[in-house]
């Protein structure tokens, strides 16, 4: 009935009378009245999460606390998290933030790391932070803190890990004894005596801490604080790679997100733009597949990563200032082709020397910088050409083989016809300025005619990596190690394998390009891998002339 569910006197009696009438032989017949608010409460009791309970095994080294609630703290078994999923699946998680997201990436690599690497999992995961109405230790021998206990934890709740217990219980499906062998941080809350809303806001407390994105993980590499040493005694600027730290000016330096990204538009292989274009996380990712080990494994100098960031620098500004003048398609592919743009312009420019002191790089960088805004339409007509007008264009510029096979036909376009001579595009402001400093060490050997032409010099590797990749090609013909020096600035090396002329860092890009190293670096100090036996590496040589003051006595002598 509606309102407060009383019975009228008259109404009660005549129910009495006959529930009386039917009990005569034994309790048969009973009755009670209901009211909407009695309706309303039992809707909400069917869908209200059930109760039930689930048991957490510690073998040893947990701890409790009872004050000022009673919190039990270890590790479990995996294979018994799993047993949670396996019996109550997404109900674990009705006090949680989110339920368990899939097979997403991170999940995979925690299914993975379960599997292949269980002995290590409980240093590499957070765990699992449980919420319960009660809990019933179950000592296996001494009642005692520390001793081998189960608990019983009376309507438990997950409000944080719910994507290891869903993980756990995937790997336990695939590998059971692996999984049996992980353990699992356990944090047990029991909240029954607690003011209303504490397991709310514990469970937000554990969710809403601040995020981590995968660029954080890259400020323990080591390799970061040397380019932040190498950026102050070298260059006298600032290099930020933690983020929270501010960025520098322009004019002072640059963060770990501009120097990655133009080493990236720097590296050879055009694929590695896209790749950047459709997720630029993966600037951070390690491993074969990742960009940070190719753009930071073997590692850059400070020269060529401010080097790098100063042109990408002027060819934005140099589009930016070209867009102004385009239209239609050609001006719409600015923006998502930017990357790859930025990639053929350090193409043109060349690498072989972006770490030598001197300002033969800085002056080409200039000039394709100025012109850069003439490869626009260029772009735009072979995009049309290979794929049609209607191809979606951030669809092109994210896939790797399209920007391989655009920027390949660009630079071969490039090379037949040569860029259109256009007057300079980009401000002097933004032009790269040439350096202060002595000159490079070839051309100091080469003015001094400090190596007899004809002399003869032995290529060496400088890294772990390299000796690895190059040793058994190298050694199979043993011409490949030999170069005949000759008194050119530009190009005083004949390899002994081909009889042509390179630049010190050109014959080393050459020799990685031969032995097909597909991790090769971006750039090279050449004259570090020139040894003229008995006497030194070319930068050794250049050295001696420094401190014999053959760079003449006000200028910067500081080798990078």
């Amino acid at each position: 009935m509606t309102g407060d569910g009383r019975l009228a006197p008259a109404a009660e009696a005549v129910l009495t009378r006959s529930v009386a009438e039917f009990n005569d032989f034994g309790e048969l017949v009973d009755f009670r009245s209901l009211a909407l608010a009695d309706f309303h409460a039992a809707v909400r009791q069917d869908v209200a999460p059930k109760r039930f309970s689930v048991t957490a095994t510690m073998a040893d080294g947990w701890v409790a606390m009872h004050h000022p609630y009673e919190t039990y703290m270890g590790a479990i078994a995996a294979d018994e998290l799993a047993g949670w999923y396996e019996q109550h699946g997404e109900r674990l998680y009705e006090g949680n933030v989110r339920r368990y997201l899939g097979m997403t990436k991170v999940n995979q690599e925690l299914v993975g790391s379960l599997i292949s690497d269980p002995d290590h999992f409980w240093y590499f995961n957070n765990g699992v932070t449980v919420v319960c109405d009660d809990v019933r230790p179950h000592y296996f021998a001494r009642r005692t803190a520390g001793q081998p206990v189960r608990l019983e934890l009376t309507n438990a709740q997950i409000v944080n890990g719910a994507q290891t217990a869903a993980s756990a219980y995937h790997a336990f499906r695939q590998a059971p004894d692996a999984t049996a062998q992980a353990r699992v941080m356990l944090r047990v809350m029991c909240v029954k005596d607690a003011p209303d809303g504490l397991a709310r806001s514990i469970a937000k407390a554990s969710n809403t801490q601040n995020h981590v994105e995968p660029r954080d993980f890259v400020a323990l590499a080591s390799e970061q604080a040397l380019i932040r040493e190498d950026f102050a005694h070298t260059l006298g600027k600032s290099y930020v790679y933690k983020r929270g730290e501010l960025d520098p000016s322009p004019a002072t330096g640059c963060s770990i997100v501009e120097a990655a990204t133009a080493l990236a538009c720097a590296h050879r292989d055009a694929g590695l733009v896209a790749r950047v274009r459709a997720d630029h996380d993966h600037l951070w990712r390690s491993g074969p597949d990742g960009a940070y080990t190719k753009l930071f494994g073997h590692r850059p100098t400070a020269l060529q990563i401010w080097r790098s960031v100063q042109l990408t620098r002027a060819i934005g500004q140099a589009l930016e200032d070209t867009s102004g003048t385009l239209s239609g398609r050609d001006r719409a592919l600015i923006g998502p082709g930017s990357l790859l743009l930025n990639h053929i312009a350090f193409r043109l420019v060349g690498d072989d020397d972006i770490d030598e002191l001197g300002d033969a790089w800085q002056s080409r960088a200039n000039a394709v910088a100025g012109r850069i805004g003439t490869i626009v339409p260029l772009l735009r007509r072979l995009l049309d050409g290979l794929y049609g007008e209607h191809a979606l264009l951030s669809r092109v510029f994210s896939d790797a083989s399209r920007c391989r096979q655009i920027a390949a036909a660009a630079l071969d376009s490039v090379a037949a016809e040569g860029l259109p001579t256009l007057p300079v595009l980009t401000s002097p402001d933004h032009r790269l300025r040439p350096s202060r400093r002595r000159p490079s060490s070839v051309r100091l050997l080469v003015d001094h005619r400090r190596i007899k032409d004809g002399a003869r010099l032995v290529f060496r590797t400088t890294t772990r990596p390299e000796e690895q990749a190059l040793g058994d090609w190298l050694g199979e013909d043993p011409r490949r190690y030999i170069a005949t020096w000759v008194n050119d600035a530009r190009s005083p090396l004949i390899w002994a394998v081909d009889g042509e002329r390179y630049s010190p860092s050109g014959l080393v890009v050459r020799i990685w390009q031969e032995a097909a190293w597909a991790e090769a670096p971006v750039a090279v100090q050449g004259p570090r891998c020139w040894v003229l036996p008995g006497e030194g590496t070319l930068v050794e040589l250049a050295e001696e002339l420094v401190a014999d003051g053959a760079a003449g006595s006000g200028d910067d002598v500081r080798e990078s």
